[in-house]
Formats: structure tokens, C-alpha cells, sequence
């Protein structure tokens, strides 16, 4: 059966993809502003071979102010210390400092 869409129904699509395309908004997000269920943009987005999304949630293009308030004290007080000081391991202080890129040292104690 092939789909053909008139009008309206066409520039929605078309609309629904781009949106999907940009990667900003989730499936609901998309189905919301444009009106139509999210399993329906996925069918659209698999028809037109578009690529598939990544699942997940997405990435954080920058810290938190909590990690901020991590990485600043990290630079100056060993990671147990800034640990204790967060109520966290200093293995998650180190987890924090190499998920926003920066270089980790080994503290001594």
C-alpha cells in the first residue's frame, strides 16, 4: 500500500521529520507540536530511511552547578576531601571530572 499524503497531512510530516531529524525534542515532544502519536513519527522517520535515534536519555553539554562547585574544589583539595564535603566516593568525584572532559589526577589520600 503506498502512502500518499495531500496538503496539511504532507507538510506535517515533512514538519514531524525535520524536528525528529534535529534530534532536540523527544518522540512525545514532536507528537505534541505537531499533533501526531509518536509511533507514527517513528514509522515516518523508518519509511524515509532516516537514522535511527539514540535511546536515552541525552548527553549534557555542560555541568551542573553542582558538578561546577566539584570541578572547582577538585582543582585545589584532594578527592576524598571534596567527596566528603559533596556526600559522594572520591571515585565519583573522579567519574565527574572525566565526564565534563577534563583531565583527572590521582590524589594521595
Amino acid at each position: 500500500m503506498v502512502e500518499r499524503l495531500r496538503g496539511r497531512a504532507a507538510s506535517r510530516k515533512w514538519a514531524a521529520l525535520a524536528d525528529y531529524s534535529a534530534g532536540r525534542l523527544t518522540l512525545a515532544q514532536i507528537g505534541r507540536k505537531h499533533r501526531v502519536d509518536p509511533a507514527t513519527i517513528c514509522h515516518w522517520a523508518r519509511k524515509e530511511m532516516l537514522p535511527h535515534r539514540r535511546r536515552g536519555r541525552p548527553r549534557r553539554t555542560s555541568p551542573t552547578p553542582r558538578q561546577r562547585l566539584i570541578i572547582e574544589l577538585a582543582r585545589v583539595l584532594p578527592y576524598q576531601e571534596v567527596g566528603e564535603r559533596f556526600g559522594i566516593t572520591r571515585q565519583a568525584v573522579f567519574d565527574t571530572l572525566k565526564r565534563c572532559g577534563l583531565p583527572g589526577k590521582r590524589s594521595s589520600g
